[in-house]
């Protein structure tokens, strides 16, 4: 069993709407208004382009294809914050140094809701057992006497069952793990049950944490169990720790999930935070701008070591296009990178 430290770090809960936009005193305000207006216009203009050259794309389908609306469901071309440094984020160069990704609550969220995403939920074997309490072993059963998670998961598939289907061949493994992630918006894991070294070990280590556009960062791990209360008797922690999977619990969580966005730390000097969508005001996006960098390098505990003394410089862009520039950082002096 694995210790809860393999779950994602989660701020604590707040109405983030409700709070007020703090614009980082580092960043020029001028220069973030303008860069975040610039991008705005000309992705607007590249996503409806493209957007228009799909549906002249539109092919008849044959009976029993169904229509892959995923990239349909996103509003926007994905805009994201890319943060340079001078030294590596993590503090290490070694990849054994990744932290765990941390999930940032923002104000405007860049993903169609948890009820709308195909999620996979990886699980401790058997999985028939996971099968029969999230989505109910009578399948004619009303659907007031169902799991609320019945029709919440596009798969459900145990470590061994997914273990099976990819060749031990690092290539075709690799290859194979890759299409597998691209099948889903998100995919979550038991935390408790299942630890990120064995889910390296079946999808390989580049696999885990990189996902494309609105996709979540994968797979995350979550808890199945509800946990008990500061003042919970050793009885009622043994009977919490017993539960199988708790649908209400689950159900919770990826909602939580769906409405953050990622910050997944790698050894080396930037790091990417998805921040917006095409579709924003100016407003919107420096609002969700300014949520991730109060996590990211405001917090008491940064997720990049050296917090702002450690930024070299700070662009925004969409996978396509060209960065912008919002915040350069001055010289630094020899005190400062002795403090690094």
């Amino acid at each position: 069993m694995s210790s809860t430290s393999n779950r994602p770090k989660k701020p604590a809960a707040k109405d983030v709407k409700k709070q007020p936009i703090l614009i980082p005193k580092q960043f020029d305000q001028a220069q973030l208004k303008k860069a975040c207006k610039s991008l705005l216009t000309h992705a607007q203009k590249e996503f409806l382009q493209q957007s228009s050259r799909n549906t002249q794309k539109k092919s008849v389908l044959l009976p029993g294809q169904v229509e892959p609306a995923r990239n349909e469901r996103v509003e926007g071309e994905p805009i994201y914050l890319e943060i340079n440094s001078f030294e590596s984020v993590t503090g290490s160069t070694e990849s054994s140094s990744r932290p765990e990704p941390t999930l940032i609550p923002v104000p405007h969220r860049v993903r169609p809701k948890a009820s709308e995403l195909s999620i996979c939920m990886i699980v401790d074997n058997p999985q028939s057992k996971y099968i029969n309490v999230l989505v109910g072993a009578n399948e004619n059963a009303p659907a007031e006497e169902k799991p609320v998670t019945h029709d919440f998961f596009a798969e459900i598939v145990s470590t061994s069952k997914l273990r099976s289907r990819f060749s031990k061949a690092p290539t075709h493994h690799h290859k194979a793990a890759i299409e597998f992630i691209k099948n889903f918006d998100l995919i979550v894991y038991d935390g408790n049950r299942i630890t990120a070294a064995a889910l390296k070990s079946i999808l390989g280590p580049k696999v885990v944490y990189k996902a494309a556009g609105t996709a979540l960062q994968s797979p995350l791990p979550i808890t199945f169990q509800p946990v008990p209360g500061s003042d919970a008797t050793p009885a009622e922690v043994a009977r919490a720790a017993a539960v199988v999977a708790d649908p209400a619990v689950i159900r919770r969580q990826i909602k939580y999930i769906s409405s953050c966005v990622v910050a997944a730390p790698a050894p080396g000097t930037s790091l990417s935070v998805l921040v917006g969508l095409s579709s924003y005001s100016r407003e919107e996006l420096i609002a969700n701008i300014a949520a991730v960098l109060r996590i990211v390098l405001d917090s008491r505990k940064p997720l990049i070591v050296g917090g702002w003394g450690n930024v070299r410089n700070m662009i925004i862009k969409t996978s396509e296009s060209a960065g912008l520039p919002l915040y350069t950082a001055p010289t630094r002096s020899r005190d400062t990178e002795n403090e690094l």
